[in-house]
């Protein structure tokens, strides 16, 4: 039988090794978990060049991030979370904007309305981008 001052370093080994590991994913589930923020989608035309990461913006305030961008048919499901703090109404709408000439996007949301928003999702009738690829290719065309 072993003295209580030698360890096996094996097994010393093996729990550090999981320590570590349920650190790292603890670390992992605090940084994905949305603390404080709410999910929405917005229908857009099209993304207008705006990516996920990008500010979501509130009256010139940043209050979210663009978390996904899926195409669905021949529509883009933005998703986006904003601050919890932040009500959308039944009205509320959204706009691609550009921040810089460099490229870089941020969705403007306005919250108007009374009541909440239907599903948490804008519709394309109340969203916009600062473009529309289409008609400047039609006009180009003509």
């Amino acid at each position: 039988m072993k003295a209580l001052n030698q360890r096996d370093p094996f097994r010393l080994g093996l729990v550090a090794l999981l320590v570590g590991g349920l650190l790292a994913g603890a670390v992992v589930v605090i940084s994905v978990i949305p603390f404080g923020e709410k999910s929405y989608t917005a229908i857009l035309a099209q993304t207008a060049g705006l990516r996920v990461g990008e500010s979501v913006d509130v009256a010139g305030v940043p209050s979210g991030k663009v978390q996904s961008i899926k195409l669905d048919g021949d529509q883009v499901k933005v998703g986006f979370s904003l601050d919890k703090k932040v009500k959308l109404g039944s009205e509320s709408s959204a706009e691609v904007r550009v921040a810089t000439l460099l490229g870089t996007h941020y969705l403007q949301v306005v919250p108007e309305g009374a009541g909440t928003l239907k599903s948490d999702t804008i519709p394309l009738e109340r969203t916009s981008v600062p473009f529309n690829l289409q008609d400047v290719l039609e006009k180009s065309v003509q």
